[in-house]
Order: C-alpha cells, then sequence, then structure tokens
C-alpha cells in the first residue's frame, strides 16, 4: 500500500531531478519537465506500468505462497497521484528550483 506509494515519490523525484538537471545542461529533448510532469505520470502509471503489472501477474501463481497482486498496487499508486501527485508535483519543483539553477549556472562557468 503505502510503501509502495513511497517509493514511487522516491523513484520519481529522483527520475525528475535527473530530468531537469538533463534540461538545464542542454541535454535530452529540450523539453522542459517541469511541463505537464504530474499528468505525464498519470500516463506512465495508465499505460506503461499498468500493463505491465498484468502482464507479470499472468507470469506468476494466482494462489498461495508466493502469489502475488501487483495490479492492484499500481491502481493505488495511481488512486493516491490523482488525489496528491498535483500538490506534490508543485513543492518537489519549488524545492527542486535551486539544484537547476546551480546547475545551470555550472554549465554556463565551463
Amino acid at each position: 500500500g503505502s510503501q509502495g506509494y513511497e517509493q514511487f515519490l522516491r523513484w520519481n523525484r529522483a527520475f525528475y531531478r535527473e530530468c531537469a538537471e538533463n534540461h538545464a545542461a542542454g541535454r535530452g529533448d529540450g523539453k522542459d519537465p517541469r511541463d505537464g510532469w504530474y499528468q505525464g505520470q498519470i500516463g506512465f502509471l495508465e499505460h506503461y506500468i499498468g500493463p505491465l503489472a498484468e502482464r507479470c501477474e499472468h507470469l506468476m501463481p494466482r494462489n498461495g505462497p508466493g502469489s502475488i497482486e501487483l495490479r492492484g498496487g499500481v491502481d493505488e499508486i495511481l488512486r493516491r497521484w490523482r488525489a496528491e501527485g498535483k500538490e506534490w508535483t508543485d513543492r518537489m519543483i519549488e524545492e527542486l528550483a535551486p539544484c537547476q539553477s546551480d546547475e545551470a549556472a555550472s554549465q554556463l562557468s565551463n
């Protein structure tokens, strides 16, 4: 439940930071990750992670020891992200803004 969501947030933040640093340094596709980050994560969960979880469940035992419920975990993360993700994204972008500015400045001085 919440551990899955907390892990999602942890990796989400790390990936955002990497994208923002690359953007500030002029690397990558040129797209500013601030634009559409919240909505993009919904698409990622719905169209990539959800179907991947379903495919994995088909390969794993359904009942008894070792059974796993992946799709339910994805649905819970998606539910929480829809409820909390916009505010979390706005806060993360604000918190990481100094890092983005520092990265851009260091690239200009090199």
